[in-house]
């Protein structure tokens, strides 16, 4: 009778709207009556939508997701009298471990008075945006998300206290299930239960309810309009890496994700009369404001954009499969369809699918493969691999699958597009889901790219961090000390400097900076507990210094630690001091790639609270272009030549002496080839052998030390490519300071290397010694011969240099990749994190950004 009774007021109400909404309510009625399964195969016959095989998967969740924890987004936007009430409801959840991430999107109603009663919570985490919509905060606070599960609430709506505990466990005892859903309660603007409304009629038993009932199938949901899933809900993380962000561009962001979810996967209703969420109808509420907002005939744009998506997802992939042996790159990939004769490469086809063992493939080949193409990386037996990768793991277009732990730690350093999956069929059915969102998003141009958001701050509060070395003397890693303080000063950071042993000339310039070095005059627990009390420190950025750890673990006190090379001259005893003081380490920081392979191989160090960050330097000042012959004239240097600038130290690990030899082979065949030595001498004993080799090959004139000079513009004006053949480095500042000048390099692989310098801008050769096996035992040998063929390589490349390496034209994007501001803005985030208790994993979110605009992407 009350079902009648709703359907009778919701006729009358569509009659006085007109003869067309009165029909359509009619026959929507009708239509309502019929199963779900009747209802989706007539829309799928109406609208000729195919169907779309479900991905049934047991688990593909890895290292990035914590297990039996759910990850809470709440996106607020000027609710500030209700957030206070939606966060407590969140923290009063019962039986279930969560991480409640709050993003501000830009409020401007005094929301930080709120913010600040809760901020004090272990399990929340704050983040704060400008206004970028709905769409944005939710897409920037998942991107921080580290729990086995998701779920996102609003500031006007209630979570009830068992909520994640129930949905959480349908998820556990269902493990193919991706997601699921629950009926709800809605409730007035006071928070009472809302009775006589127009709220759903078709899912409340009675005009007086509350209770909103959902259908229990998902089969109608993307061929019929009704965005019925509702507030209480709770997917896979590993789902929600797979589908990626919220789009703005369909103006219902949530029945978009759902129907794409949907789709893919499947969602399923809790299947019991639990009432799980209590859901506000206010006037402000986008329910209440559906017709102000236009969202039926929105959904009508959504319900026609996704019978094209089904057509797309229909659309068969052509799997083409990488042989064994490996490539020297992409290029040289014959890619072949299922049933060609072996004869000829494969047509890319719109939808093709490239999967392939990870060895078989050199990242640099990436960029030779077309963009259209996902490729399906198997990373089994390949963790060292992994770190060559590096940066280039975060092609879109990728995604890595293993069944190792260990080599899944090591890809999540780069990457969140992997998936731990052993069955190969499986590792195929998710490679198909992934390539159907990303085929989709490039279709529609429904990728949303966003700034990233900051780690809230309250009003007035500056963050302080003590920065710690051993000896503040003179050098590189003093002047990387010095830049990092007047980054974190410049953003709202308090900064301290403690030396463990000695001061040098470069504790005057701190002073100058207006940083007072502090000195521990003995390394105890009590005295150092006194420099953390002083400081009143909420985090310490230690600088390969590792004392104090424990300490500062047992104050609740961050402990990070900064690997700014790869230190192969540690003896045994080194390292297992770096292992002891693992467990009180909060977080690594590396400089590149191969440094976090170092400190994870050789020292064995921690990967799953590793971060890599690239160093960064000064932009140069603009000015007048020089006068490049009048330059090259003050040194003896031809318009003509080629000139090859080496800037470091002069001793062993630099390489200087096989660069005499190189270049006398080189010069053999070009003879306009010319090095300049930039750079003071660190070994008496090396630089005199270094001169009386140039006598003895001739090369006085074509191999010039100039010794060191502090203004180093002029030396990357003369040169036509820079030349840095080492041993080892971290992330070389050199090549930096070189590309942001227009400068290529020919370099060894070693350092970040690889990741700095990008299609074009130089050449990357085999190192002198083997990187991997380099240690105290043989480290003088290799020093004093390199291995066999360095030097033919190293003249080879030269020669390679002269032909065709030019300057580089202007690039703004290359420079913003080196901007020691992106560096700075990156670890203030960092730390932030950190120090407001967020894990490290999620903060390389922020290590893995772009930074453009003067903004992180």
């Amino acid at each position: 009778m009350s079902k009648l009774w709703w359907l009778t007021r919701l006729a009358v109400a569509k009659m006085r709207e007109g003869p067309g909404p009165w029909l359509r309510a009619v026959r929507r009625g009708l239509f309502d009556a019929l199963p779900p399964g009747w209802k989706a195969n007539l829309a799928r016959r109406r609208f000729r939508i195919p169907e779309h095989r479900r991905l049934r998967v047991a688990a593909a969740g890895t290292v990035l997701e914590r297990a039996g924890e759910t990850a809470v987004v709440l996106p607020v936007f000027n609710h500030a009298a209700l957030l206070g009430e939606s966060i407590a409801s969140v923290l009063a959840q019962q039986d279930a471990a969560f991480e409640l991430i709050l993003l501000d999107d830009g409020s401007t109603d005094g929301i930080d008075a709120v913010l600040q009663q809760f901020a004090g919570d272990a399990r929340l985490r704050i983040l704060r945006q400008p206004n970028r919509g709905l769409p944005a905060a939710l897409s920037n606070a998942f991107r921080f998300a580290a729990g086995e599960f998701r779920t996102w609430t609003s500031a006007d709506n209630l979570m009830e206290p068992p909520q994640l505990a129930r949905l959480g466990a349908f998820l556990r005892q269902h493990p193919a299930s991706a997601m699921v859903y629950a009926d709800y309660t809605v409730i007035d603007a006071s928070g009472q239960p809302l009775r006589g409304s127009d709220f759903r009629p078709q899912n409340r038993r009675s005009p007086e309810s509350s209770e909103v009932r959902l259908p229990r199938s998902t089969a109608t949901l993307n061929v019929l309009q009704d965005n019925f899933i509702g507030a209480c809900f709770l997917y896979r993380g590993w789902v929600g890496r797979l589908i990626g962000g919220y789009s703005s561009k369909m103006g219902v962001e949530d029945y978009d994700y759902w129907m794409r979810v949907n789709a893919e996967f499947g969602i399923e209703h809790l299947g019991t009369d639990e009432l799980l969420y209590r859901y506000r109808w206010h006037d402000n509420s986008l329910n209440a404001r559906a017709k102000e907002l236009a969202l039926f005939e929105i959904g009508a744009g959504l319900m026609a954009h996704e019978r094209t998506r089904a057509a797309w997802r229909a659309e068969p992939w052509t799997v083409l499969e990488r042989g064994e042996p490996p490539m020297p790159d992409a290029s040289g990939l014959h890619l072949r369809a299922p049933g060609s004769n072996g004869t000829a490469p494969a047509e890319v086809v719109p939808k093709t699918l490239l999967c392939t063992a990870a060895a078989t493939l050199e990242p640099e080949g990436l960029a030779r493969l077309p963009d259209q193409v996902v490729i399906s990386l198997d990373w089994d037996a390949a963790r060292v691999h992994a770190y060559r990768w590096g940066r280039r793991l975060r092609d879109p277009r990728l995604v890595h699958f293993t069944g190792e732990p260990e080599v899944a730690e090591v890809l999540a350093l780069f990457t969140d597009k992997v998936f731990e999956v052993a069955d190969a069929e499986q590792r195929r059915a998710i490679a198909e889901a992934f390539g159907n969102e990303l085929v989709c998003a490039r279709r529609t141009g429904s990728v949303d790219s966003v700034p990233l958001p900051n780690v809230w701050t309250a009003p007035g509060r500056r963050r302080r961090v003590l920065l710690q070395v051993d000896d503040f003397v003179q050098g590189g890693l003093e002047c990387v000390v010095l830049d990092q303080a007047r980054l974190l000063r410049a953003r709202d950071f308090d900064v301290s400097l403690l030396a463990l042993g000695s001061l040098g000339t470069m504790a005057d310039r701190a002073r100058a900076a207006g940083l007072e070095p502090r000195v521990l005059d003995v390394k105890t627990a009590a005295a150092y507990r006194a420099e953390l009390d002083a400081s009143r420190a909420e985090l310490v950025l230690a600088h390969h210094s590792l004392f104090g750890g424990e300490v500062a673990r047992e104050r609740g006190v961050p402990f990070v630690q900064t690997l700014h090379n790869t230190y192969h001259w540690l003896y045994p005893d080194d390292i297992d001091a770096w292992r002891r003081a693992d467990a009180a380490t909060s977080a690594y920081v590396h400089v590149s790639a191969n440094v976090a392979r170092f400190a994870h191989e050789r020292l064995g160090l921690s990967r799953g609270n590793s971060l890599v960050v690239d160093n960064g330097v000064a932009l140069p000042p603009p000015g007048p272009l020089r006068d490049v012959a009048a330059l090259r004239r003050t040194f003896g240097l031809e318009l003509d030549d080629y000139v090859l600038l080496h800037v470091a130290s002069i001793y062993p690990p630099k390489a200087q002496y096989w660069v005499a030899q190189a270049l006398a082979a080189a010069r053999a065949r070009e003879p306009r080839l010319k090095v300049v030595l930039l750079g003071r001498s660190m070994n008496d004993r090396y630089e005199t052998e270094l001169q009386q080799l140039i006598s003895t090959l001739g090369l006085q004139g074509a191999l010039l030390p100039v010794g060191f000079h502090a203004d180093t513009e002029p030396f990357y004006a003369l040169a036509d490519a820079l030349l840095l053949p080492s041993y080892w480095e971290g992330c070389s500042l050199a090549i930096a300071e070189a590309l942001v000048r227009g400068l290529p390099c020919v370099a060894t692989d070693v350092g970040a290397a690889r990741d700095q310098l990008r299609d074009g801008e130089g050449l990357v050769i085999e190192p002198p010694a083997p990187v991997g096996e380099l240690d105290f035992g043989n480290l003088s040998g290799y020093l004093a011969r390199p291995r066999d063929g360095f030097v033919d390589d190293l003249a080879a490349a030269m020669l390679q240099a002269a032909q065709t390496l030019r300057r580089l034209p202007d690039d703004p994007r290359r420079q913003a990749r080196f901007d020691v501001e992106g560096v700075g803005e990156r670890y203030a985030r960092i730390l932030a994190w950190l120090i407001d208790g967020g894990r490290p994993a999620p903060a390389r979110v922020f290590a893995w950004a772009e930074w453009r605009d003067g903004e992180l992407w």
